[in-house]
């Protein structure tokens, strides 16, 4: 790999690495964020897959854990900084995060699917007790 590309690929990480962690503030020292949920077992499912990203990371953050929102601080002891190994641990729990987010926004009961080429959905419609995207075919 020439020099270019290295340049390249460094600033793609950058930004990339930006861009995972753009709602992660350093706070006293610590990297931190506070996500929020619609209900306790939410809240919980969440604090599990954290943990387990710790276990498997073997770098344990902070949490303050309420009915509806967990807020996660980390700091590297061994370093006494904001590490590597914390900005690695952001992007996993970032990974968990956007997919609890997703999952939330969809409705129970509603099917996530797209339209066929040439059409374009207009609203939802209800079938069989699930929610589809309505979908028309797109005007010429």
């Amino acid at each position: 790999m020439n020099l270019q590309e290295t340049i390249r690929k460094k600033l793609k990480e950058i930004k990339e690495s930006k861009e995972n962690k753009s709602d992660w503030k350093e706070v006293g020292g610590k990297l931190t964020k506070k996500y929020e949920f619609s209900d306790y077992d939410k809240t919980i499912d969440f604090v599990n897959k954290v943990a387990n990203i710790a276990k498997k990371q073997d770098h344990h953050p902070d949490m303050k854990v309420g009915y509806d929102y967990v807020i996660i601080s980390m700091f590297d002891h061994e370093q006494n900084k904001i590490s590597e190994k914390c900005h690695k641990f952001a992007n996993a729990v970032e990974q968990i995060g956007s997919d609890t987010t997703n999952k939330e926004e969809q409705k129970e009961g509603e099917l996530q699917e797209k339209c066929w080429a040439g059409y374009t959905q207009k609203g939802m419609k209800t079938m069989f007790g699930k929610r589809y995207p309505n979908c028309v075919k797109k005007k010429k």
